[in-house]
């Protein structure tokens, strides 16, 4: 199988931090009630397996936003960085009581607003409290908003558009809730172009998350774009299309290298928003296009090999295993 190497230095300078937060996070579980330290937990390593591992953006979001506004207390920023994980925390507690309908929901909830005191703790001595409640609630609304809108995919056969591309940023709002308290330590206005870059950045990595996960998202009957993309023909004529005859569509019908390319077109998008100045988030978003370019040229390569032959299982699974090791780097 081809190699890609590359190191991506907005992860590396900033491991070792994240590491140590998260273990004080697990220690702050392990100090509640025991119904909702076991949740906590449970929820907590659930997610870490669903990453197999790989670093979340939503860790490292506060150094990176930290970097992009000069701001030079690194106590400070630690200590909202602490904050932004137990907001992580809080936002996708809710959103697995909700999406998934746990028999256990309630605990969620009621670690879910113990989670965010301790976030707005960690905010408060930084920024108004109703200037952080405002923005807060301008963030979830449009979340909510995102989410309501992409259910229209759900079950339905509904061509994508800019719009939808859009609200697929505004999905991930939640990596944008500790901006405005950098913001007012840095003593600057609210970045409109920090916003749209960074909501730029979700989309191109949302069309990554969408590629790796086109079996739960099928049996979900969620049609994302690279579904859509496979599913669109087989309107004509064709009933249903199996999930065998989906993968062959995806690793060699183009679905791939037609993903990844309107990946880093956004990705792109977002590099050029940012300054000139900041290291970390243009390096990661350059690795990302670096790497999601690399994997298209392996792709077109190994498709080169086969022709017009029958495609094998094991060269099926070649493709998909290539495509999942080096998208899950991010």
């Amino acid at each position: 199988m081809n190699e890609i190497t590359g190191n991506i230095v907005a992860f590396t300078d900033f491991e070792e931090k994240v590491d140590e937060l998260q273990k004080e996070y697990l220690a702050f579980l392990n100090s509640l009630d025991y119904s909702l330290s076991e949740v906590g937990i449970s929820q907590f390593n659930e997610r870490t397996e669903k990453r197999e591992g790989t670093p979340c953006i939503a860790f490292y979001t506060p150094f990176w936003f930290a970097d992009v506004l000069n701001v030079e207390d690194p106590e400070a920023v630690r200590q909202i960085a602490e904050g932004n994980i137990y907001l992580y925390h809080f936002v996708t507690l809710k959103d697995d009581a909700s999406d998934q309908q746990r028999s256990n929901a309630n605990k969620y909830l009621a670690l879910s607003d113990k989670l965010l005191k301790k976030a707005l703790d960690n905010f408060s001595p930084f920024i108004n409290e109703q200037s952080l409640k405002y923005t807060f609630s301008r963030y979830n609304h449009e979340w909510n908003q995102a989410e309501e809108y992409l259910r229209r995919h759900q079950g339905q056969m509904i061509p994508y558009n800019d719009k939808d591309f859009e609200m697929m940023g505004k999905k991930a709002s939640m990596i944008k809730m500790c901006l405005p308290v950098l913001i007012a330590i840095a003593d600057k206005q609210n970045n409109n172009q920090i916003e749209k870059a960074t909501d730029n950045a979700a989309t191109g990595l949302q069309f990554m998350d969408d590629l790796i996960d086109w079996r739960e998202d099928n049996k979900a009957e969620l049609n994302t774009y690279p579904l859509w993309l496979v599913k669109t023909p087989s309107q004509k004529g064709i009933p249903s299309i199996n999930e065998s005859e989906i993968r062959e569509n995806i690793y060699l019908g183009g679905i791939v290298e037609d993903v990844l390319n309107k990946s880093n077109h956004y990705l792109t998008i977002s590099k050029d928003l940012f300054n000139s100045t900041a290291r970390y988030w243009p390096n990661f978003l350059d690795s990302t296009i670096q790497l999601n370019s690399s994997v298209i040229k392996i792709i077109e390569s190994e498709k080169k090999g086969i022709e017009d032959k029958k495609p094998t299982q094991g060269y099926l699974d070649n493709l998909e295993t290539t495509v999942r090791i080096y998208m899950q780097q991010t």
